[in-house]
Formats: C-alpha cells, sequence, structure tokens
C-alpha cells in the first residue's frame, strides 16, 4: 500500500474494530492548526465536533441512532501555589513521544531554578490519579495551563517570574 490513502485505511480498521467489540461510536481529539494532527481530517472523515479546548477538539463518529458523545474530562483539582515561588506542576502519562520531549524541557528548564520554582510532576497513567486532577497531559505555569507548546511555556515562566520580582 503506497502511503498515500493510510490514515484513511488505519481509522476504517479502527472503526470496524471497535464496531466488532460492540461499541456504539468512536471518539477522537484533534488540533484546529494544520500542522499535527489536523481536527479537519478527522471532520472529512465523517466524525462531528463535539467540544473544543483551546487548539483541542473533541470529536465522535456514532454507529447507531441511540448514541451519545462523551465529553472532555472535567478538570477537578488545580496545583498548589507555594509563597515566593511560581508553581510549575507537570501532569503526564508517558503514551505519546512527543508529549515526553515535552515534558522533560520542562523539566530541565525549571530544575536549575528550585530556590524560584516548585516543580511538582505527576504521573497521570495511574487511573486513580487521572480521576483525582482531569487532567491528562498538561502543565500548568502557577493558574495558567500551557496549550502552545515549549515557546509558551517559556512566555508564561518568565512573565510570571517577572510578576513575581524573582527573575
Amino acid at each position: 500500500m503506497s502511503r498515500a490513502g493510510m490514515g484513511t485505511a488505519l481509522l476504517a480498521e479502527a472503526e470496524a474494530d471497535v464496531k466488532r467489540l460492540g461499541a456504539k461510536g468512536l471518539a477522537a481529539w484533534g488540533n484546529t492548526f494544520p500542522d499535527w494532527m489536523p481536527v479537519a481530517w478527522l471532520l472529512k472523515q465523517g466524525y462531528a465536533e463535539v467540544e473544543r479546548r483551546g487548539t483541542r477538539v473533541l470529536v465522535w463518529k456514532s454507529f447507531g441512532p441511540d448514541t451519545k458523545p462523551p465529553n472532555w474530562r472535567v478538570p477537578r483539582k488545580t496545583p498548589i501555589h507555594v509563597a515566593g515561588k511560581v508553581t510549575v506542576t507537570e501532569l503526564f502519562s508517558p503514551w505519546c513521544g512527543d508529549a515526553c520531549d515535552f515534558y522533560e524541557r520542562v523539566a530541565e528548564r525549571v530544575r536549575s531554578r528550585q530556590d524560584r520554582i516548585r516543580f511538582t510532576q505527576i504521573d497521570t497513567s495511574d487511573p486513580a490519579t487521572l480521576e483525582e486532577w482531569g487532567f491528562n497531559n498538561t502543565v500548568f505555569v502557577n493558574d495558567c495551563q500551557i496549550t502552545g507548546g515549549f515557546d509558551q511555556f517559556e512566555e508564561v515562566l518568565v512573565e510570571e517570574l517577572r510578576r513575581a520580582g524573582i527573575v
């Protein structure tokens, strides 16, 4: 098989597989930007938009009339702040190599500044921890959830350090 049409073929097989398992639909997510996992492609494959969070879009394809689409997990907990420090909290599950690279870059950036930054890593691959927080893979700098990658993280971190007077 040529590279052209590979995604469509893989998605069709995934849909057939979950139908065989008795699923009433299939959820997926994509991004509003075209560079990585574009949701526009999923919409062309017959998926319908369910909900948006920043650049991420949850989509759903129903396999029958009596189905109900899912929703994003509800955030349940936010990081605790420490007076006199900027709080950086990573909530991660190692299922995505690109995400792991991002989290490692964040960790490298803040570890050398522990006098000014409180850094916490939380592994959400444990279902109880995921349920406790309601977040899978994300980074917080104080109250700001980072959704735009390392550049956004760096900008927010510098701004929060400046705002706290600890640059």
